[in-house]
């Protein structure tokens, strides 16, 4: 199904079952990150177990799906490149702030990868200019920038610099967008490349954990965070698993609204487990942010009904 006929077609009612399920997933994670990172773990640590357990899950499911993730040049150095860039050290940063900030607030920043990513796109000569999605990306900046107003929405002046690094985060995702879209393998599977680049991740916060001594052994104590933290890379591979499945039932289109719902349930859960209660100003920057990513979906959009027009 291509991108425009899935647009155009009923979604399944399964499609959005599992668009809520991954929302959830990827919304938990700002909640999850904190939890680990205030019980002492550091972001190699977490980022290591979450990748390995999440690899480990897909080539078993590629094993039975018989597709083992290719070993070829390309395939290595796409590993390689979006492994690292585009998740291991994004998930390492993300762990390490949601130590400083509210979750909620990291649940905000993460909603900006659709504008970088396209930001990025614009900037690399991958997409061609559009005033409607120049226009999101001056709402998400705008959003951004509110993100990181201490009298308005940080608890204090103290969080400025934290707040500030979070946004390393999103601009790593969106690199390893840009770049993941570019390396890609000609006639690669998608579950393929996802667990060969996680195991890429994973041996990159392995090294990394281990040069800075912050290995964390999960099995030499059986306690909650541990638990969560299996449940992290468990979470994780199904979440990867329910993107391509969306994907393939409704199109990316689709999928791409998923944005909305990580930031609503990172703000959720944030509320529910660590009692945070955003106030009116991180409603404005998160109006602001949803605003930015809703203008670059539509011109996305407008762009593919263009090219479809036009061939």
């Amino acid at each position: 199904m291509t991108v425009a006929a899935a647009g155009r077609a009923a979604v399944p009612p399964s499609a959005l079952f599992l668009l809520v399920v991954s929302g959830a997933i990827w919304g938990g994670g700002t909640t999850i990150s904190k939890y680990l990172a205030t019980a002492g773990l550091s972001g190699s640590g977490v980022t290591f177990w979450q990748t390995f357990i999440a690899a480990t899950v897909l080539l078993a499911v590629g094993l039975a799906r018989g597709r083992l993730p290719p070993l070829t040049r390309p395939a290595l150095l796409y590993y390689i490149v979006v492994g690292l860039i585009g998740i291991a050290i994004p998930n390492v940063n993300m762990v390490y702030v949601t130590g400083f900030i509210p979750a909620a607030n990291m649940a905000v920043v993460l909603t900006t990868v659709p504008v970088l990513t396209y930001l990025l796109s614009l900037a690399t000569g991958g997409e061609s200019f559009d005033r409607l999605r120049a226009a999101g990306i001056a709402l998400g900046l705008a959003g951004a920038a509110a993100l990181v107003l201490p009298k308005g929405n940080l608890p204090g002046p103290a969080m400025v610099p934290f707040a500030t690094l979070a946004f390393l985060t999103p601009v790593l995702y969106a690199i390893g967008n840009v770049w993941a879209e570019r390396l890609w393998p000609a006639g690669a599977d998608p579950l393929s490349l996802a667990c060969g680049m996680l195991y890429a991740g994973a041996i990159g916060t392995f090294i990394g954990a281990l040069a800075t001594g912050t290995f964390h052994p999960i099995w030499q104590e059986s306690s909650m965070h541990n638990a969560v933290l299996a449940g992290f890379g468990l979470a994780s591979a199904f979440a990867f698993v329910c993107f391509f499945v969306i994907v393939k039932l409704a199109g990316a289109v689709v999928f791409s609204q998923c944005a909305y719902l990580v930031t609503i349930f990172g703000v959720a859960f944030a509320a529910i487990v660590f009692g945070e209660r955003p106030g009116w100003w991180i409603a404005v920057a998160t109006a602001l942010v949803f605003g930015g990513v809703t203008l670059v979906n539509l011109g996305a959009r407008r762009a593919r009904a263009r090219a479809v027009a036009a061939a």
